[in-house]
């Protein structure tokens, strides 16, 4: 629809029927969408301009725009409009230049260029409404890329984590190591934190691969360097490094030393105890999980989270703590976590925890064994319970193998 239309007497079946907004979509709801998405229409439109459109379209019966008895039309002249927007008339004819061009509105007026209820002439909003399906689709889009975005800047945070702490035990262990300052250099030039706000998911998705290549090359100068000068690694692989500021603030729950004795021998008979997966000073439930094997943890992963640790390391007894981290991270959309909760989990916690709990609520989902309304609240709440120590950790996991025990039997 390019210019304005000059009729005299318009027929409201040139109106179309009155287009309605799809079911449930009020206009004020269409109205925020629109706002959203302005700056990714087809026709760009200017912020000015949609303010324009915005004041004309809440000057409409907001029932208009959801029945089909009158379509919603703004009949105010461009000189009433322009003085209660403090603007010249020419600005606001320019505006709507702008919108006509953009397809959100149409304009009907009289031969002498009036607008009037009665000839049903002034700014009509159907081609706004006829899109509204498709603004809507666009600002689901939107909010899924802002996800994955979050998602993938979260992954970066979190393999940030790892390498600094490998980085700081090699340069503990050897101050001049040269490749190691190469991997550092190679990190600080990676973009920053805001700046990953403004990249593609695509060219997100690059970069925490290239810091996870980073973090694999620093694992291995770590244990070369242990190796050459005879000392052992504060941490036995897989590498764990103590990310806690305050390790009293997270203290083990007084009932994990009564439980840590039968949790080692239930899970040594269910996977053994060699090949530990966490190192003991990590986690609330130390006696525990110390004796962990990477088979055993991974036969109590629901199967989404064990394709994903596939994904990263196919060889099941060779997985790390940070190939459980990574998978839990992969889970957080699909189990629709916000990567806000888990930001703030990292931080109040540790990345190991938190990813134990992933497991844990995604096992749960799995087996139906436990109701859960909102997976994200849920997370937050075992989150909570671990900094305060007052998360079962030991207990959930047992339950799971006892249960997967049982399933396996029958």
């Amino acid at each position: 629809m390019g210019s304005a239309q000059s009729i005299d007497h318009p027929s409201l079946s040139d109106l179309e029927k009155h287009v309605r907004l799809p079911e449930n979509m009020t206009r004020d709801a269409f109205l925020r969408i629109l706002r959203s998405v302005r700056p990714h229409l087809a026709q760009p439109v200017s912020a000015a301009a949609l303010e324009t459109f915005l004041f004309m379209a809440e000057a409409t019966r907001p029932r208009d725009w959801t029945s089909s008895e009158k379509a919603p039309c703004c009949y105010m002249a461009q000189t009433e409009i322009a003085k209660m927007r403090g603007r010249s008339p020419s600005v606001i004819r320019k505006h709507e230049t702008e919108l006509v061009r953009a397809g959100l509105i149409e304009k009907r007026t009289s031969a002498n260029g009036a607008r009037s209820g009665f000839l049903h002439c002034g700014i009509y909003f159907t081609p706004a409404i006829r899109s509204a399906a498709h603004f809507e689709a666009v600002l689901h889009h939107l909010q899924q890329e802002r996800l994955e975005n979050g998602y993938l800047r979260g992954r970066f945070s979190t393999s940030k984590r790892f390498l600094t702490s490998i980085l700081g035990e090699v340069f503990d262990l050897c101050p001049d190591h040269s490749e190691a300052q190469e991997v550092e250099t190679a990190f600080d030039q990676m973009p920053t934190a805001s700046e990953q706000h403004r990249m593609s998911i695509d060219s997100l998705e690059r970069l925490v691969k290239e810091l996870d290549t980073l973090v694999d090359i620093a694992e291995d100068l770590l244990k070369n360097c242990a190796k050459t000068i005879a000392r052992p690694l504060k941490n036995k692989p897989p590498y764990i490094q103590d990310t806690t500021q305050d390790s009293a603030s997270v203290s083990c729950n007084a009932n994990v030393k009564k439980e840590s004795a039968q949790a080692r021998s239930y899970l040594e008979k269910q996977g053994g105890g060699d090949g530990r997966l966490v190192q003991s000073h990590r986690i609330h439930e130390p006696d525990f999980l110390a004796k962990l094997t990477p088979p055993t943890l991974f036969g109590m992963a629901a199967p989404g989270f064990q394709l994903e640790l596939r994904k990263q390391r196919d060889d099941v007894p060779s997985l790390t703590i940070r190939d459980f981290v990574g998978a839990a991270m992969a889970r957080l959309q699909p189990l629709g976590v916000h990567p806000s909760a888990w930001d703030e989990a990292v931080d109040l916690v540790t990345p190991e925890t938190a990813a134990l709990c992933i497991l844990i609520i995604d096992a749960h989902l799995n087996s139906g064994d436990i109701a859960i309304l909102n997976n994200g609240a849920y997370f937050r709440g075992m989150v909570r319970k671990a900094r305060s120590g007052d998360l079962h950790i030991i207990r959930s996991l047992i339950g799971i193998a006892e249960r997967n025990r049982i399933r396996d039997k029958s």
